[in-house]
């Protein structure tokens, strides 16, 4: 993705523009200047790469309503369940912290340093908006991995 200077951008300009068309008898306004997600449901997804489940850049004007998150989170969890993981790392118990030490083991294997920038880091990951309304969204059994640096003792 290319790298954009959000700071640079200049956002007090945005102002609604309401347009309207009807269809089948029905007369829908719309304004041009503005993105919504409305009404959504995002079920067991997995995200990762430092970005939000869902990314948002550059969106001057955002509106979010009526979302629902349920049982969706990192990928290291898909990670953990493949043929390559197991066949390396063959004993880990399901409790977290000996989770996140064969998630640090597995990442220091492929050499990456920057072991929080591979993790997804929120259900949504706004930059660039000038303007964000958000209402009624319900999040439900969703999770993220924070790396943690510890000792064995």
């Amino acid at each position: 993705m290319p790298t954009l200077d959000l700071d640079s951008i200049e956002f007090d300009w945005i102002e609604e523009e309401i347009n309207s068309f009807i269809y089948r008898e029905n007369l829908i306004k719309f304004d041009k200047n503005i993105n919504s997600l409305k009404s959504n449901t995002y079920q067991e997804n997995y995200g990762t790469g430092g970005k939000g489940l869902i990314s948002i850049y550059g969106s001057l004007r955002l509106q979010i309503a009526e979302e629902i998150f349920n049982q969706n989170g990192e990928s290291c969890d898909e990670i953990l369940s493949t043929d390559f993981f197991r066949q390396n790392f063959k004993s880990y118990s399901s409790n977290y912290f000996s989770i996140v030490k064969v998630m640090n083991e597995f990442i220091d294997l492929q050499k990456i340093y920057e072991k929080q920038e591979l993790l997804m880091r929120s259900l949504y990951l706004i930059q660039g908006s000038s303007f964000i309304e958000i209402d009624n969204v319900i999040a439900s059994e969703n999770w993220i991995f924070k790396i943690l640096e510890f000792k064995d003792y």
